[in-house]
């Protein structure tokens, strides 16, 4: 697939990471480098990109705080339970003793 498929694609997975607040910062990470490969292909202008690409940094700097606000604290309760339930439905595994190594004691001759 062309990159230039996958750039409408790649673009509504970083919005749609924006507007859900799950994984802002390697969204905003991504979204940084989707916007530098539109600055190499010589279609972006500084007045608008630029201010794109500040507030790309802006939310790498603050992805940890934008984070708690959105759907991702409510994600990771879900799935903390959902792990959880799986592995207290697994069975325990029995515990197999590790050999030990053999300590030599001389005896003295006398």
């Amino acid at each position: 697939m062309p990159l230039s498929h996958a750039m409408p694609f790649l673009e509504m997975a970083v919005a749609l990471a924006f507007f859900s607040g799950v994984l802002v910062r390697p969204a905003a990470i991504g979204g940084l480098l989707l916007l530098g490969n539109i600055a190499l292909t010589g279609m972006a202008t500084l007045a608008f990109d630029g201010r794109v690409a500040l507030v790309h940094g802006l939310l790498v700097l603050a992805g940890s705080v934008a984070g708690l606000i959105g759907f991702e604290r409510l994600a990771a309760r879900i799935l903390g339970y959902l792990i959880g339930f799986v592995r207290s439905s697994l069975p325990v595994p029995q515990r197999q003793l590790a050999l030990q190594p053999v300590r030599v004691v001389r005896q003295r001759r006398k």
